[in-house]
């Protein structure tokens, strides 16, 4: 195995059953009296993810499409609110959602899975569409090496926080790359690097296809599918259990792991396989990582 390993690891819906901005969405409501004038804009704000949590929770077919709509209205309504803030207000707010949140919002699997692969000498990345400042806070109190989160700069005339053009939740092999030639003491070699990826959403795909494996964390119906698709039309190929991709579902925190196989039928059409799913006590994980990474 190459001697320079990496884990990426998204955190929303990943690590976190709930998301870095939604906590922060709570922090603000909860904890920090809204100094601003424009109550009929807040209040607003408010009953429009109220409004979207409830359709995004209840739906199947367009979870994902909701679930994005809803982090969207959470991030405007927090940087709608935190325009009167301080940088270091903001910041001690990021370090809350990372520290109150930490644990009981965690997936059991997704810690062992941390635990696992430092102890095996991985660096740890963590990469998000949440703002940065509560990703540099998340990796700073889960000992991750480096995060990279979407950046937001200040509007001088209105006060508000606005995300750059570059997104961070989108195309995450572009990142990955950008970091390993930095990691590069010479030319880069792609071969240099054996590379893990942890995701739950299509936006991690790109990732999970560049790295050398993927765990794919509590995947929506419509992303199973797609995944699915992607095997029988030949697109992914995998013919041994402990094959590159590995579906992890955890329900009341109890782990089920799913091993996707595929055999040939003809030449451009597969037959896949997800039988058999592995039913975890948290004592057994580690021995199953350590035969699948």
């Amino acid at each position: 195995m190459p001697k320079n390993r990496v884990v990426f690891f998204d955190i929303d819906g990943t690590i976190r059953n709930k998301s870095l901005t939604e906590s922060l969405f709570e922090i603000l409501v909860r904890d920090y009296k809204y100094r601003g004038k424009d109550f009929n804009k807040y209040f607003e704000l408010q009953s429009e993810i109220s409004s979207l949590r409830k359709a995004y929770k209840s739906s199947e077919d367009r979870a994902d499409d909701l679930f994005g709509e809803y982090c969207q209205k959470v991030v405007k309504f927090a940087m709608f609110a935190l325009k009167n803030y301080t940088l270091e207000e903001v910041r001690e707010i990021g370090r809350r959602v990372a520290v109150e949140y930490r644990d009981h919002q965690d997936y059991v699997f997704s810690k062992e899975l941390i635990k696992f692969l430092r102890q095996e000498g991985f660096e740890l990345v963590a990469i998000s569409g949440s703002p940065k400042f509560l990703v540099d806070a998340f990796v700073k109190e889960y000992g991750f090496s480096k995060g990279i989160g979407q950046d937001y700069v200040k509007d001088e005339k209105t006060g508000i926080f606005k995300e750059t053009s570059i997104r961070t939740f989108q195309d995450k092999h572009i990142f990955i790359e950008e970091l390993l030639r930095d990691h590069s003491s010479g030319d880069f070699n792609r071969d240099d690097f054996y590379i893990v990826a942890v995701g739950d959403t299509e936006c991690d795909f790109s990732m999970m296809e560049y790295a050398d494996k993927a765990f794919i964390i509590n995947p929506s119906i419509r992303f199973f599918s797609k995944i699915v698709e992607f095997f029988k039309i030949g697109k992914l190929k995998q013919y041994s259990d402990f094959g590159k991709y590995t579906i992890v579902t955890e329900r009341k925190r109890r782990t089920i792991i799913q091993y996707i196989r595929t055999f040939p039928i003809k030449s451009d059409e597969y037959h896949v396989d997800t039988w058999s799913p592995l039913i975890l006590k948290d004592s057994d994980i580690a021995k199953t990582l350590k035969d699948s990474v």
